[in-house]
């Protein structure tokens, strides 16, 4: 049994068909938006790293997902499959919507 927190079969390749495909993204920070979930119905946001992320509308994208125009200081750690880590700030498509939330 793998400990907690141990990342299994990292070289499984689970194709997209996007430029993610030659080092695909194992894990990262969360960071979401749920639209209308905020207060005065604005949308809500989660993040780890940075003070201010403001998400100043959406735009509806392939898959159910949404692009987000947002402006502010937030970063994700990215772990990818070769190893490194990036410090980055979140793309602009979703890369996965739960419902009402949208992780970029």
């Amino acid at each position: 049994m793998p400990l907690p927190g141990t990342i299994c079969m990292n070289a499984r390749q689970f194709p997209r068909g996007n430029a993610f495909d030659s080092d695909p993204p194992l894990m990262a920070d969360a960071t979401w938006v749920q639209p209308g979930g905020g207060p005065g119905g604005g949308p809500k946001v989660a993040f780890n790293h940075g003070q201010q992320w403001t998400v100043t509308g959406f735009s509806p994208a392939a898959r159910g997902a949404m692009t987000a125009m947002f402006r502010g200081d937030v970063k994700e750690n990215v772990l990818y499959c070769d190893d490194h880590v990036d410090y980055k700030a979140p793309e602009h498509y979703a890369y996965w919507n739960l419902g009402a939330h949208f992780f970029y």
